[in-house]
């Protein structure tokens, strides 16, 4: 005959060991990923950003 087991939250964390969160290796992972993506963001965009300004510059260097 088979038997059928259930687990609760408590049994699995007993059997399996506890994971009470992210630990700070984790969370130095997740802060290199944001900064990594932030420094794409801001370069990709940094750019494209000055290009804008270019003929504002130029005006204000011509008629000064």
């Amino acid at each position: 005959m088979l038997a059928y087991f259930t687990l609760s939250p408590y049994d699995s964390a007993v059997i399996f060991g506890s994971e009470r969160g992210a630990t700070s290796a984790e969370y130095a992972i997740m802060l290199a990923a944001v900064a990594a993506v932030i420094v794409v963001v801001v370069t990709a965009l940094g750019n494209t950003t000055l290009q804008l300004f270019d003929p504002v510059g130029t005006f204000f260097q011509t008629h000064h």
